[in-house]
């Protein structure tokens, strides 16, 4: 019997034979979503605190 991450990764190669344009979705929702790695949301939660602190001092003004 086979381990259940190979098993996933027959699948996969069997899905993208299949549907070579599968491929491309599956490489635009990963690239929408973000990598697993923590840094894409690191770099989110920065955008957000710089866009609140813009907005404050524009409030001001």
């Amino acid at each position: 019997m086979k381990k259940p991450e190979e098993e996933r990764e027959r699948l996969q190669r069997e899905e993208l034979r299949r549907n070579p344009g599968g491929a491309f979705n599956n490489g635009l929702i990963r690239a929408i979503v973000g990598s697993s790695s923590g840094l894409g949301l690191q770099f989110t939660g920065i955008i957000i605190i710089m866009l609140l602190i813009i907005i404050c001092i524009l409030a001001f003004f």
